[in-house]
């Protein structure tokens, strides 16, 4: 699936989650919220792959890492489109620049 159905995708999802705030008398999420939830994403992210290493214990890592794998970039894809990133072009100039940081002086790539 390209980029660019993956988006399409995303969005078709934002919109039903609208639609059933609204039909549950809530207001649609708001960017900061998008925001708020992919950072908790990252943080559930984090702990499962300690449970994957072995640091810590927690309940069907699998599955819950392919589940966080993916809402981490619906959240991305609802942002970008928030913001009008268009996120191929956005991703390509910036892998370009650290590729250029990286050949250049492999110390400051960025990281």
């Amino acid at each position: 699936m390209l980029l660019s159905e993956l988006s399409t995708r995303a969005l078709q999802i934002r919109e039903l989650y609208d639609q059933q705030a609204v039909r549950h008398g809530h207001r649609p999420w708001t960017v900061t919220e998008f925001a708020r939830g992919i950072a908790g994403d990252v943080g559930v992210l984090m702990k499962l792959a300690m449970a994957k290493q072995g640091l810590c214990s927690a309940d069907k890592v699998d599955a819950r890492l392919a589940h966080v794998f993916s809402d981490c970039p619906w959240s991305v894809l609802v942002l970008a489109d928030t913001y009008s990133i268009d996120l191929p072009i956005a991703f390509v100039r910036t892998m370009d620049e650290l590729e250029q940081r990286l050949k250049t002086d492999p110390l400051k790539g960025g990281r």
